[in-house]
């Protein structure tokens, strides 16, 4: 099938393209239980070859206009940022041990940085998905300060926990799934192609 992509809007109604996803159950399982054990066997250093091959699989298994996109991430590239958040959750976990106010703030200031962590995953990754043969590149064009303010809602909900509004925060995150969903969609509505 021929690709419309390269032909560019030239009026105010965008082209809709035919989108189809390919994976099976099956060996999304296969793939997730061997990356998990993996994980679990090698203390999280596998995770970034786990999420590579998970990334690859589910992006050539995804066909938009009758060509798959592809995934062309390096893990090796990806295991400095799971080594940093290794690095919070031990300074956390330290903190905590050592008094409930400094777990607390270590908490506060990983979540306070998440916006701006989750962007730059966000941009690697849409960086490293390209579209067909032809190789061309998604690109990414969220900011830093759309991040905080569609994550914002999320971690006002997560940090409330820990300022005694337990039971308000747990009402919210149970019955307004709105603002969980949130960075998903503003994820999504914030990729395109050059």
């Amino acid at each position: 099938m021929n690709s419309n992509l390269s032909r560019l809007p030239t009026t105010a109604h965008p082209f809709v393209y035919p989108l189809s996803f390919t994976a099976d159950s099956t060996g999304f399982a296969k793939l997730w239980w061997r990356n998990a054990l993996l994980t679990v066997v090698t203390l999280g250093l596998y995770f970034p070859w786990g999420r590579a091959a998970m990334l690859k699989y589910l992006a050539q298994h995804t066909w938009l206009d009758g060509q798959h996109l592809d995934f062309h991430g390096v893990p090796s590239r990806m295991l400095r940022p799971t080594l940093i958040c290794g690095l919070f959750l031990g300074l956390y976990v330290l903190a905590s041990y050592l008094s409930p106010t400094s777990g607390f703030i270590a908490a506060l200031s990983f979540a306070l940085l998440w916006p701006a962590i989750w962007l730059a995953s966000i941009a690697f990754r849409m960086s490293q998905t390209s579209y067909g043969a032809t190789d061309l590149r998604v690109r990414y064009t969220g900011t830093l300060v759309e991040a905080y303010e569609h994550v914002g809602a999320p971690l006002v909900l997560f940090t409330s926990r820990w300022l005694g509004w337990g039971l308000t925060a747990q009402c919210l995150t149970c019955t307004a799934p709105g603002p969980w969903c949130q960075p998903s969609l503003y994820a999504f509505g914030s990729h395109c192609f050059p």
